[in-house]
């Protein structure tokens, strides 16, 4: 037996509406209950069907109860608020068992849109849609928006592809009285970003009950376009890093994608320098670093919708000028398709010059006998900092995890109406 209801167990109707639910595939000869649950727990009987198929009303709310043949029973009844809740369908066999199945009803006063606006965050790569309405009602409390993202990449004659990027859904309401409680305000969503180059548009689905597949950004017609960056490069060919500068050292690309990413230098985590928007050159900020950034790593970043790191590196230790090993910083493209955000890591092998040379006065025996200390100081921070280099690859997989408009996973084909 099976109760009809939808793919998600919640059937939504609009209050005060004549409305019925129905149980198929029974047996014969088996007693149907009919019983509904409210949503403070309390169970009420709404009618029963016999054996014989006689059926009998049991609450005010219901206006009618069949049974056709034996293999379907029918319950008419009046969408009031006090029928949110579930409604069970039961059919007791000759030999006491008892088979069972459920739906939750919400009821309603379905989502008008007044206005719908959607603004781009280029901080967190995030689109946020926000719906305006002056009246609407869910007696379940469940007001949020199904964003459907289009890809117009074609598979086939007349197909695109769609996914349902995660979304977080927040409400602005105030209630107000018109017979009954209504609500008036904001249902805001957000979404992340595609990471795959392309042409897209989006729809959106708006609960409860108000429009499907209304097309929200852009509105009437059109597309926005998403065009991955170029990675970035640098042009540092420096032995070490000076604890004061100059040097010449950039971070460039040769394109920021569409929406513009951002160049930024940072030493480990910090940023110690920031491109505006539109700048493809930012120059290495020297006058940033001092003798606390020993030992870690310098990074020439774009910021885009997905990062993926090149890593370079080698140990950095105080040393003197001639124990300084030469390196270079690198870059590669993207590793797969929809991979485009990449890192470049700037390893110097020394970033301050900790030991100078003082020029001493000619002297005596005491002197001579400083000379051989130092010597030996010199020879012991040589032989002690040597700088190796490795090479790893890693991905950003705490983004994608935090923006899932990484995973195309998702997409699905349709045919266009």
């Amino acid at each position: 037996m099976s109760i009809a209801c939808s793919e998600n167990g919640v059937r939504r109707f609009r209050e005060l509406s004549s409305t019925y639910i129905s149980c198929s595939s029974l047996s014969p000869n088996t007693t149907l209950t009919w019983v509904f649950i409210s949503l403070s727990g309390t169970s009420v009987s709404l009618g029963t069907c016999s054996a014989n198929y006689s059926c009998v009303s049991l609450h005010p709310t219901v206006t009618g109860i069949s049974r056709n043949y034996y293999t379907y029973s029918y319950i008419y009844f009046n969408a009031t608020r006090e029928m949110a809740g579930t409604l069970v369908c039961s059919e007791l066999f000759s030999n006491g068992t008892t088979l069972s199945d459920n739906c939750t009803h919400d009821i309603v006063y379905p989502f008008q849109v007044d206005d719908v606006s959607v603004t781009t965050n280029l901080q967190d790569w995030t689109l946020t849609a926000v719906f305006s309405t002056q009246k609407v009602f869910s007696a379940m409390e469940f007001y949020y928006v199904d964003i459907k993202e289009y890809s117009t990449q074609m598979y086939e004659y007349r197909q695109y592809v769609f996914r349902l990027p995660p979304v977080v859904s927040k409400t602005s309401f105030q209630p107000y009285t018109d017979g009954q409680t209504y609500y008036r305000g904001t249902l805001t969503v957000t979404w992340s970003f595609p990471s795959k180059g392309g042409n897209y548009y989006y729809t959106g689905d708006i609960v409860p009950s108000g429009p499907t597949d209304l097309r929200i950004h852009p509105k009437i017609r059109g597309y926005i376009k998403i065009s991955e960056p170029s990675p970035p490069s640098t042009n540092c060919r420096l032995t070490y890093v000076p604890e004061v500068g100059p040097i010449s050292c950039q971070c460039s690309t040769t394109s920021l994608g569409t929406p513009p990413g951002r160049l930024m230098w940072l030493v480990g985590n910090d940023v110690i320098a920031s491109g505006q928007d539109g700048v493809t050159q930012l120059q290495f900020p020297t006058n940033r670093l001092n003798r606390t950034h020993d030992g870690l790593q310098v990074t020439c970043q774009l910021n885009w919708v997905v990062k993926h790191h090149v890593v370079v590196t080698d140990n950095v230790a105080y040393c003197s000028v001639e124990m300084a090993r030469s390196t270079m910083a690198q870059s590669v493209g993207t590793s797969v398709g929809v991979t485009v955000g990449v890192l470049v890591l700037l390893v110097c092998s020394v970033l301050v010059v900790l030991w100078i040379r003082r020029r001493r006065a000619t002297g005596g025996p005491k002197q001579k006998s400083d000379d051989g200390y130092k010597d030996s100081q010199e020879h012991h921070y040589a032989g002690l900092f040597q700088t190796s280099g490795r090479e790893t690859t890693h991905s950003n997989a705490e983004h994608n995890a935090s923006h899932p408009g990484s995973d195309t996973s998702y997409y699905q084909n349709v045919q266009l109406p």
